[in-house]
């Protein structure tokens, strides 16, 4: 996949003098797209695809100091940016998991540049702690 005209969109606003943050998603199973997310969310070929995306992004819109990569946003959200509660599944794991996999490919494919985690939609639950926990 490439992201010439994204590129160029960045670049355009660069020259403005903004900055930029891109948020690397996936809106494939957005409940109003009526699209359920499968039972294995987000499964290892999931993963590795979105790891694809996400570097084919950054190698083609990374402008060290200027763009900030966010990967997903508001994971804690579920039901809506992320598959409902799941009985016996660690929702805040299998992020963990997406965002060092998303990461280390932004980073291999974009030295230098800078990624950030999506925010979290509530603080008041244990997820961001179970997420920081299996974070590496």
């Amino acid at each position: 996949m490439t992201f010439y005209r994204l590129a160029s969109v960045v670049d355009r606003l660069i020259a403005q003098g903004f900055s930029g943050q891109i948020g690397v998603t996936d809106f494939r199973y957005f409940p109003t797209d009526g699209k359920p997310y499968p039972a294995d969310f987000p499964s290892a070929q999931f993963l590795s695809e979105f790891a694809q995306f996400a570097a084919d992004l950054a190698r083609a819109t990374n402008r060290p100091g200027r763009v900030v990569f966010e990967v997903w946003n508001e994971p804690n959200l579920l039901g809506v940016f992320w598959p409902a509660k799941r009985d016996g599944v660690n929702e805040a794991k299998l992020f963990a998991k997406l965002l060092t996999q998303t990461t280390e490919a932004i980073h291999l494919a974009a030295p230098g540049s800078t990624v950030i985690a999506g925010g979290l939609f509530s603080y008041y639950d244990s997820y961001a702690l179970d997420m920081m926990t299996e974070y590496n």
